[in-house]
């Protein structure tokens, strides 16, 4: 205990003093190439390899490892989208491009997720990174907001900062130049013609303003325009209105009598071309040391063209969008390592242990109380319950990166209306797994547009991922309905205890529950024992703990 006396002070700079650079000598970030051409049009175009290696005094850190992709996001090649257009990116973009992905050591398979990429990217996120994270760097670099809305005006070219919207007004005679002789007319079908004598600027009249003059104050005193169009000149502006289900046409008027009224704010980043960072959900990218010299290969397996951008959003509306709504591309992806120069390594063997996770899925279908049986890892120290709409990858408006059910004929506002969640009429829920239930008391929760009685799931799953103390804070409540609820278990058992049923039992309040899935993260360590021989990986055994 002499070292942890108050008395002792340090003396020797060599043995008392903490090294400042930890052993390394020099750091450098190193850009890896995929072994085939990847662009705009090859990206789906098969698996992707990013192949390196390391020598001698060079080693390689995985946790400050990370991909990056530069991708377009729009209307079309030329149109950014806009918010009426009701296309965000989806939650964790990256994640949703790719069906599976492993890393490999010298020949052998370390780290795999074999399927549902999108569900396990989205989860681990959720259960490792704090608010604080998600919210500002996550958000920054991968849309990781929970928030539609938020993700959405990122992207949109009218896109502004929630929160922060405050109203303005302009009047056309004192504000824009009005001149004596501009008229305003009302024609057929809802429509608003302006007549300007001098041209306008660009975006004097947007899609979102709202109109209003002296003639219909009465009926309608601030009417919301739905899509603008003027002409070559930009002296001839035709809006459409959409308050009034008739306007009699009107002969034109003085135009002096018109005002607009415009949200405005901060604008939001408002991107169609953007950067993202990425890491991805592979054990291997969790740990914290330098691994030594020897062959690595990262190999990923987009979806193909059409399923790739179909993932790659989240949409609302009264349909699912298709690939000719939008324009997704991404342009160029690379794999950046940090390596390290340090000790020098020839001849050595070590143990490297990972924390795995995948996924499995179930139809749950009825809404009475029913049970489904899953096969987990004898090693499984974690289990995770959630539960999707089947018509992920089929349906923009139902995301990979949402735990979330909805009703036959989904609403309109799905991905911002809570409620829409069919997911939370879940009355019953608990699972079993080596002779315990989990929670032990049946879980009965209710949740409707008057009341929520899930908090106290809420909290469980936050303090069994250790996030409910976590200083940056975690998802709200409110943040975690949006998302989608999952229910998660840390396992304590006997090293000999080799259990692989788990056994989810849930009941729902009587909801159209047909495309329902039921899903099952079970979380198991395994250890790789590496054995390193005159400067390169000999040999990788992998067993599960």
């Amino acid at each position: 205990m002499e070292g942890h006396s108050i008395f002792k002070l340090k003396q020797d700079p060599d043995t008392d003093l903490d090294s400042s650079n930890h052993g390394i000598t020099n750091s450098n970030l190193r850009q890896i190439t995929a072994s085939r051409g990847i662009n705009k049009d090859s990206f789906s175009s098969g698996v992707q390899n990013f192949k390196f290696e390391l020598a001698g005094n060079k080693w390689w850190r995985p946790s400050k490892s990370y991909m990056r992709l530069r991708c377009k996001l729009s209307k079309t090649a030329a149109v950014p989208l806009r918010l009426s257009d009701g296309i965000a990116p989806a939650m964790g973009l990256c994640g949703n491009l790719y069906q599976n992905m492993d890393f490999k050591m010298g020949d052998t398979t370390i780290s795999r997720v074999s399927n549902n990429v999108g569900q396990v990217n989205v989860l681990k996120q959720r259960l490792e990174k704090s608010r604080a994270w998600t919210k500002s760097i996550g958000a920054s670099t991968n849309f990781w907001d929970e928030s539609f809305v938020n993700r959405q005006n990122a992207v949109c070219q009218d896109g502004v900062v929630a929160g922060r919207i405050v109203e303005e007004t302009l009047r056309r005679q004192d504000q824009i130049g009005y001149n004596a002789a501009d008229t305003a007319e009302y024609k057929a079908n809802k429509v608003v013609e302006i007549v300007y004598q001098n041209a306008q600027p660009e975006g004097t009249w947007i899609a979102g303003d709202l109109y209003s003059d002296i003639w219909l104050q009465e009926i309608a005193p601030r009417q919301v325009i739905t899509d603008v169009a003027a002409s070559l000149d930009f002296k001839t502006w035709s809006l459409q209105l959409s308050q009034l289900a008739t306007i009699t046409p009107i002969a034109a008027n003085d135009a002096s009598q018109f005002t607009r009224t415009r949200n405005t704010s901060d604008n939001s980043r408002r991107v169609s071309e953007m950067e993202l960072i990425w890491q991805p959900p592979l054990s291997i990218f969790d740990y914290e040391g330098a691994l030594p010299c020897g062959k690595y290969e990262l190999s990923m397996l987009p979806f193909n063209v059409s399923q790739m951008k179909l993932n790659a959003i989240e949409s609302i509306g009264v349909a699912s969008k298709s690939v000719d709504d939008f324009v997704f591309e991404v342009e160029e992806i690379y794999l950046y390592i940090e390596e390290l120069e340090g000790e020098n390594c020839t001849d050595m063997k070590y143990l490297l242990d990972l924390s795995q996770l995948r996924m499995q899925e179930n139809v749950f279908t009825t809404s009475g109380f029913a049970q489904r049986s899953f096969d987990v890892s004898p090693a499984t120290n974690a289990l995770t319950i959630a539960y999707q709409d089947g018509r992920v990858n089929s349906d923009t408006r139902v995301s990979a990166s949402k735990f979330k059910i909805y009703p036959a004929a989904i609403p309109p506002d799905a991905a911002t209306n809570i409620i829409s969640d069919y997911g939370l009429s879940m009355n019953r829920q608990y699972f079993s797994y080596s002779g315990h239930n989990y929670p032990p008391q049946d879980a009965e929760t209710k949740f409707d547009a008057t009341t929520d009685r899930t908090t106290q799931r809420y909290v469980e799953s936050l303090m069994q991922s250790n996030a409910y103390s976590d200083t940056g804070g975690n998802e709200t409540i409110a943040e975690f309905h949006s998302a989608g609820s999952y229910y998660h278990q840390k396992i304590y058992k006997d090293r000999s205890d080799g259990a692989t049923r788990a056994v989810v039992y849930s009941g729902f309040s009587g909801v159209d529950n047909a495309n329902a899935r039921v899903l099952v993260f079970d979380t198991h360590t395994i250890v790789a024992e590496v054995t390193i021989s005159n400067g390169s990986i000999k040999n990788v055994s992998v067993a599960e703990m």
